[in-house]
């Protein structure tokens, strides 16, 4: 949150600019060169080129009005063709697509073209377009001005303006807003960004796929206990196959094997398919690429204030995190269509225990809830550990002759060793919280099928309860 909300870009203006080539264009190759300087020369008519090579406009105002202008005897009309070009802007989502002709009338110098910036509504860092002129007519185009790049700049607060006045504060401004609510926030925004919220509800419907041969399997289980091993001649008619060797036994259970064969196939192409669409790695990527983009729009005083380490931490390991969380949360929606598959059987097999086994999850809930600070503490610790421990390595390895001149080595090895014996405390801590975090579900579940077999097997000794339900359930 620190890395995205420094401040933003303040806008800057160039109306008027040497017509100088920008320091991208100047690594052009020497036929691209010599093509330019041939048009140059042989091209009649007069220049047509932009007034500026960059255009700056906010979100906020909707349009952008870009100049052209024409430079020699202004004598006769001419013509030249204008289009954008998606940049880090996509057409559509940021702006309005736009081309057509440009005419100049017999003494005219001026001309301009509104470009319309459609509306976001979620955060968004400052993007950029470009607007390029091309196929003149009866003039010539100008050698680097025939270009120009349009910076849109985006000065809402990650992961939105909701809390626009807390977060400006900084750290204390986010311990105020809380977790939970920028963790909603952050839901939201990377479920309205482009290209992840049919490839996120495709990859649930994918995972549910599970919860199916879930179904398939408590059910096969009974069928089996109740009716293919039950030496009860009365479940004969609840046989599939009544043919072949024990009544049509043996060639049921054929049967049955068969399907629990093919149902883990389609379960395997389902977790395959979810893992190419790779919702995980588009969200990494988002996260990735907004953030260094982000920075480079950074003022010096912001990038100061955050530093190297921080930022190369915030890059390489933070945004990963963040793209797990959101992970995370699909993992508990398959979780919760697991459950919802298990109390169902239960209710319907086992009526009388359906609110004992509705307790559970809700301990277990409670349980994560009233622990989650602390995890989150633990993280943060372990963060702040890791950020130092690249300081250490990045002044080394910036200061190495310095720390070689003044003979510093051994002390730079005493500071790297107490940082990284930092880290691994740091890391132990977090493990011992994650480990009495998982503990709820390793007592509760022995708990739960103690209770369920001392309670239950009465019922299955006087026939109140098959043997399959009570083994299954």
């Amino acid at each position: 949150l620190i890395s995205f909300n420094h401040d933003p870009p303040e806008r800057r203006s160039l109306l008027c600019v040497r017509a100088e080539p920008l320091h991208e264009v100047n690594v052009q190759s020497d036929h691209e060169r010599r093509e330019r300087q041939r048009l140059e020369i042989s091209s009649p008519g007069d220049v047509v080129q932009f007034t500026a090579p960059i255009f700056f406009v906010d979100f906020s105002e909707g349009s952008l009005t870009l100049e052209i202008m024409r430079i020699g005897s202004m004598r006769g009309s001419c013509k030249v063709h204008y289009h954008t070009e998606d940049k880090s802007a996509e057409a559509g989502t940021q702006y309005q697509a736009m081309s057509g002709d440009i005419i100049f009338a017999d003494g005219e110098d001026m001309k301009s073209i509104q470009l319309q910036l459609l509306p976001v509504n979620h955060w968004t860092t400052t993007v950029e377009l470009k607007v390029r002129l091309s196929i003149p007519c009866d003039c010539r185009l100008g050698a680097y001005l025939h270009t120009c790049r349009v910076k849109i700049i985006g000065k809402d607060y990650f992961p939105s303006s909701r809390y626009a006045e807390q977060l400006k504060r900084g750290m204390p401004g986010i311990e105020e807003v809380g977790p939970w609510a920028l963790f909603y926030e952050y839901l939201c925004l990377i479920l309205r960004t482009r290209g992840i919220t049919g490839r996120t509800f495709t990859t649930i419907l994918l995972q549910q796929v599970s919860n199916f041969q879930l179904i398939f399997f408590l059910w096969s289980n009974i069928y089996l206990v109740d009716v293919i091993f039950s030496p009860n001649k009365d479940h004969e008619s609840r046989l599939i196959l009544h043919e072949g060797p024990a009544d049509g036994r043996i060639h049921t259970a054929m049967l049955i094997g068969v399907i629990y064969f093919v149902q883990m196939l389609v379960v395997q192409l389902c977790e395959t398919t979810a893992i190419k669409i790779d919702v995980h790695g588009k969200v990494t990527r988002f996260m990735k690429v907004n953030l260094f983009n982000k920075y480079l729009n950074y003022k010096e005083t912001s990038r100061m204030a955050l530093g190297d380490a921080r930022m190369q931490d915030a890059i390489a390991q933070e945004t990963e995190k963040v793209s797990n969380s959101y992970m995370g949360v699909l993992s508990m929606v398959r979780l919760i269509g697991k459950a919802f598959v298990v109390t169902a059987f239960v209710g319907l097999k086992v009526p009388g225990v359906l609110k004992h086994s509705l307790a559970m999850p809700a301990w277990m809930l409670l349980f994560a809830v009233l622990r989650s600070s602390m995890l989150r503490g633990a993280l943060a610790t372990l963060n702040q550990a890791h950020v130092s421990l690249l300081n250490v390595v990045q002044e080394t390895c910036s200061k190495y002759q310095l720390i070689v001149e003044y003979a510093a080595r051994p002390k730079m090895v005493d500071i790297f060793s107490k940082t990284a014996a930092e880290v691994e405390s740091a890391f132990n801590g977090a493990e011992v919280v994650v480990s009495h975090n998982n503990l709820a579900g390793h007592i509760l579940a022995p708990l739960y099928i103690g209770l369920h077999i001392a309670y239950n097997a009465s019922h299955v000794l006087d026939g109140g309860m098959s043997l399959g339900v009570f083994m299954t359930s």
